[in-house]
C-alpha cells in the first residue's frame, strides 16, 4: 500500500507541475545559454568560461524552483520527496542541453557531474525545509530555508572576515578548528564554490592544465575565493565522487553524503506530515 501511495503522489505531483514542458524548457536554455554567455564572458580555447558561468546560472535558478515548489500545504502525500524528483528532472535536461552544445570541449560526463551535485543540493535545501516543518510550521520554515541558502550562495563574501579572525589567532586550537570546519562547509555547501570542484576534477580543461598547460582553476585563480580570503587557511577541494582522498582513504564524495543526509530526512518528515494530517 504504501509504495503504492508512493507511485500515486509522485505521478500525481509530476502531472500537476507539468514536469515535461519544464523540462522542454530548461533543455532549450541549456543549450542556448552557453551562447548568451559568449557576449559577457570569453569562451575560447579550452578555457571554458562561458560553459562555467552557464552552469552557476542553471545550478541558481533551479535551487530558486525548488523554492517556488517547496510543499506548504498539509496533508499531502510525499509532497518533498515528489517536489525533489520534479526540480530534479526539470533542471537536468538544461545540463544535459549543455553538453550537447558546441560553446565548449568538455564531455557529457561534466555535466551529469553537474546535474548529480544540483540534485544533492536540491534534496538537502528541502531536507532542512522539511526538518524545520515540524517545529516552526511550513510557512515559518520555508522563510528560514530562505535565508539558508541566501547565505550559503553569499557566504564567498561574508565568511572572509569570520574565517581571517578565528584563523589569524594560531594560540587558540578551537578557533582553528572552527576555522577549518567553516571553511570546509562553505566549500562543500555553498552552490558557486562546489560548482567550482567539479569543474576543477572533473572538466577537461582542469586536466589538460594539469598536464602543464595554463591552470584552469576557479577557486584558487585571480579575485576568487583564495584571494579573497588571503593567506590565513588552506582550501582543500571539496571531493564530489566517491573515491580515494587525498589522505589514501576512501571517501564517499560529496554528492553521494548530501543524498544520504537528506533523502532519508525527506522520507521521515514526508510520513510524518501525513500522519498529522490525519489526526
Amino acid at each position: 500500500m504504501a509504495n503504492r501511495n508512493l507511485v500515486a503522489a509522485l505521478r500525481e505531483r509530476l502531472l500537476r507541475r507539468g514536469v515535461l514542458v519544464c523540462a522542454l524548457v530548461a533543455f532549450a536554455c541549456g543549450i542556448s545559454l552557453p551562447y548568451l554567455m559568449r557576449t559577457f564572458l570569453p569562451g575560447t580555447g579550452a578555457l571554458p568560461f562561458t560553459a562555467v558561468a552557464a552552469s552557476v546560472v542553471i545550478d541558481l535558478a533551479g535551487l530558486a524552483l525548488v523554492l517556488a515548489w517547496m510543499p506548504v500545504e498539509r496533508g499531502e502525500s510525499w509532497a518533498a520527496l515528489g517536489t525533489w524528483v520534479a526540480v530534479t528532472l526539470c533542471v537536468g535536461p538544461a545540463f544535459i542541453g549543455m553538453g550537447l552544445v558546441g560553446a565548449h570541449q568538455e564531455p557529457m560526463y561534466v555535466f551529469i557531474v553537474l546535474w548529480g551535485l544540483f540534485a544533492a543540493q536540491a534534496a538537502l535545501v528541502l531536507a532542512v525545509h522539511a526538518l524545520l516543518s515540524q517545529f516552526v510550521g511550513a510557512q515559518a520554515a520555508l522563510q528560514v530555508t530562505i535565508l539558508l541558502l541566501g547565505a550559503a550562495v553569499t557566504a564567498l563574501f561574508w565568511s572572509r572576515p569570520v574565517i581571517q579572525r578565528l584563523a589569524s589567532d594560531p594560540s587558540r586550537t578551537v578557533s582553528m578548528a572552527v576555522s577549518r570546519t567553516l571553511t570546509d562547509g562553505v566549500l562543500g555547501l555553498s552552490p558557486p564554490l562546489s560548482l567550482s570542484s567539479v569543474w576543477n576534477q572533473e572538466s577537461a580543461a582542469a586536466r589538460e592544465a594539469n598536464a602543464g598547460q595554463a591552470r584552469f582553476d576557479l577557486i584558487r585563480a585571480p579575485m576568487t575565493y583564495d584571494v579573497w580570503l588571503g593567506s590565513y587557511q588552506a582550501l582543500p577541494y571539496s571531493q564530489i565522487l566517491p573515491g580515494k582522498t587525498h589522505e589514501g582513504t576512501f571517501g564517499l564524495g560529496l554528492i553521494l553524503k548530501m543524498l544520504l543526509a537528506a533523502l532519508p530526512v525527506i522520507a521521515v518528515c514526508d510520513v510524518l506530515s501525513a500522519r498529522a494530517a490525519r489526526f
